[in-house]
C-alpha cells in the first residue's frame, strides 16, 4: 500500500517530498525529504521510511497515556532492507569499476562524494554513510578499509566521525594513539566503551588549544613523525615505561596488583609481543648513524 504522504506531512507539520518509490510485496518503501522551512533553524533532512516509521500506538502506565511507540521496529522490516539491499546492488559496479581502475582510495572518496552530493547508495541512514558500508560496496575487507581511510587521513583527504565518513577539517588534533588514551580514560570509568563520552571530551578539548593557542594542526606540537600517529620507537619506549611503573607500583602496593588482575596471563601476553619482536629481529647492515639534534621549538 502507498505511504499517503499528504496525510503524514499534516501530522508531522514537515512537507515531505518522495524522491524515489519502491513497491513491495508488504508494503511500500520511500526515500522521502522531510523539510519544515518555517522552525528555528529550518529543518530539512532525508529518510528511507515505510509504514512502520509512521504507525504509532499509546504507551499506556497507570491507565495514562506517557508516550507513542512503533509497533512494529522500522529498523527491523524486511522490506525497507530488501529496498536497501538492491539499491547497494544497483550501485555497486559503478564504485568497483573505479576500485579496478584507479584502486581503493579513489573509490571510496567517490562513495563519499556521492553520499555527500545527495544520492542514495542503499545504507542505513541516507545522508552519511559507514567504513562497513563502503566496504560492502566495494567488496573489501575492513582491515583494507581502515588502512586506506588512514591513509587518506594523513593526506588530509577525508575523516572519520565515529565509523562515519566525513569531510576533513584542517584543525588541531592529537595523533591517534593519544586520542585513544584520553578516550579509554574518559569512557572506562563509566563501562567501556561508552557512547560519545569519550569523543565529546576529545572535541571540547582540542577544539580549546586550536582556538587559543598557536597549534592548528597536530603536526605543529608534535612534529611530523609523530602525526597523525605516534611513531612507533615513541610507542614502544612509552610501553616500556609504563609497564616498568605498573609491576613496580604493584611490587609495592597490594591494591596495585589487584587493579592488574590476573599476572599470569598479562605476562603470557607481553611474552607474545617479545616473540613478534624477535621474529623481525635482524642484524644492523651498517653501524648506527648518530641522530641529529633537533632544533627546539620556540615556545
Amino acid at each position: 500500500m502507498p505511504i499517503d504522504l499528504e496525510k503524514e506531512s499534516a501530522e508531522s507539520g514537515c512537507t515531505l517530498t518522495a524522491l524515489r518509490r519502491w513497491p513491495g510485496p508488504d508494503h511500500e518503501v520511500a526515500l522521502v525529504r522531510f523539510e519544515k522551512k518555517d522552525a528555528d533553524p529550518p529543518y530539512a533532512d532525508t529518510h528511507l521510511v515505510c509504514e512502520c516509521d509512521f504507525a504509532y500506538e499509546d504507551v499506556v502506565r497507570d491507565g495514562k497515556v506517557v508516550g507513542k511507540t512503533h509497533p512494529k521496529d522500522p529498523h527491523r522490516c524486511r522490506s525497507k532492507k530488501a529496498v536497501m539491499r538492491s539499491v547497494q546492488l544497483e550501485a555497486k559496479p559503478k564504485f568497483q569499476a573505479m576500485l579496478r581502475e584507479d584502486g581503493l582510495k579513489a573509490a571510496i572518496l567517490a562513495v563519499h562524494a556521492s553520499v555527500s552530493a545527495g544520492e542514495y547508495l542503499g545504507q542505513t541512514v541516507a545522508t552519511m554513510i559507514y567504513a562497513q558500508e563502503v566496504g560492502e560496496l566495494l567488496d573489501a575487507e575492513m582491515s583494507e578499509i581502515r588502512s586506506a581511510l588512514d591513509e587518506l587521513f594523513a593526506e588530509e583527504k577525508l575523516d572519520l566521525n565515529g565509523m562515519i565518513l566525513a569531510e576533513y577539517v584542517r584543525r588541531f588534533r592529537f595523533p591517534k594513539e593519544i586520542q585513544a588514551l584520553f578516550i579509554m580514560m574518559i569512557e572506562e570509568p563509566l563501562g567501556w566503551p561508552n557512547g560519545d563520552a569519550g569523543d565529546c571530551f576529545l572535541a571540547e578539548l582540542e577544539g580549546t588549544i586550536h582556538a587559543h593557542t598557536r597549534f592548528k594542526h597536530g603536526a605543529d606540537a608534535f612534529w611530523p613523525h609523530n602525526y597523525p600517529r605516534v611513531a612507533a620507537h615513541h610507542l614502544v619506549q612509552f610501553g616500556r615505561y609504563c609497564l616498568a611503573v605498573a609491576a613496580e607500583r604493584a611490587a609495592r602496593d597490594p591494591k596495585v596488583l589487584d587493579d592488574l588482575g590476573e599476572t599470569d596471563r598479562l605476562a603470557a601476553e607481553l611474552e607474545s609481543i617479545a616473540a613478534k619482536f624477535r621474529s623481525l629481529a635482524k642484524p644492523p647492515s651498517k653501524p648506527p648513524r648518530p641522530r641529529k639534534r633537533r632544533t627546539k621549538k620556540p615556545r
